[in-house]
């Protein structure tokens, strides 16, 4: 009985082909592993990862304790240097630093438009405009008169107030303009309900409340469960003016450059802190 005849040529075929493939792989990682290296610099990976990062300063039966080791620049190292104790200070080291650079952009609303959706929702759409932007001096100039404004419609230094909005760059002048003026700055979300919202004021017994244009009908339900709160200030809207109607009569309601206008025009020497 005759053996059958073996045919290995597609065998061969595929092995030199894998050898041809593996072979131009290596001569590919051959010269280019060299610029690899230098581009990438692995060493300083591997370096990280092995640098110790905290070191222990109390340990018990139970636990350890460690402390993160600090790690310095020239740049944290002046900071430290200038003795910064506050945020006023920190602002004002900022301030002196970079004063007429940019610090805080905002794109201009030009429309609002009604986008109708295939299942019939209407969604608010914006036509935005270019970036208009604010150099360290400006908003300096805007937080001192808004800290100003503040202290013409009553408020003192150490007298809370409350900030309900969301984070803007108005929100910020009115952050800062609390720093210089020494007003503690109670801050809520703003996607907290009307008795989450009461409650944050009474805790804190706020005269004073910092909120926007959309948050500030909430508040034609919340006075009535705030007996504290005297004013309100509202950062405007870029399209739609503000209803100040229906809030309750001992309440007043200010725009946000209402405030900062007082702050610049008030005779009265309120000092910077």
């Amino acid at each position: 009985m005759s053996e059958p005849v073996r045919n290995d040529d597609g065998g061969i075929g595929v092995t030199l082909s894998l050898r041809f493939i593996q072979t131009c792989i290596f001569v590919y990682d051959f010269f280019t592993y060299p610029l690899y290296y230098a581009i990438q610099q692995p060493w300083k990976a591997v370096k990280a990862m092995d640098s110790v990062r905290a070191k222990p300063i109390e340990r018990t039966k139970t636990s350890v304790t460690y402390k993160p080791i600090e790690k310095s620049c020239p740049d944290l190292e002046r900071f430290k240097s200038a003795g910064i104790k506050t945020m006023f200070e920190c602002f004002e080291y900022a301030v002196k630093l970079h004063s007429h650079s940019r610090m805080v952009g905002t794109r201009k609303v030009i429309r609002e438009e009604d986008e109708v959706q295939p299942n019939g929702k209407v969604f608010k759409k914006w036509v935005m405009g270019d970036y208009e932007w604010k150099s360290y001096t400006q908003i300096d100039e805007m937080a001192i008169n808004f800290g100003k404004g503040l202290r013409v419609t009553g408020l003192n230094p150490m007298d809370r107030i409350c900030i309900f909005a969301e984070t803007k760059a108005d929100w910020l002048v009115c952050a800062l303009g609390c720093f210089k003026q020494t007003f503690p700055l109670v801050t809520l979300y703003a996607n907290l309900g009307n008795d989450a919202i009461a409650h944050g004021v009474n805790e804190t017994e706020v005269t004073h409340v910092i909120t926007t244009h959309d948050l500030l009908p909430k508040f034609k339900n919340v006075l009535a469960q705030t007996p504290t709160v005297k004013h309100l200030i509202f950062l405007e809207d870029q399209c739609n003016p503000t209803d100040r109607r229906g809030y309750r009569e001992d309440v007043s309601i200010h725009a946000f450059q209402e405030i900062i206008d007082m702050g610049r025009t008030t005779t009265v020497n309120h000092p910077v802190r």
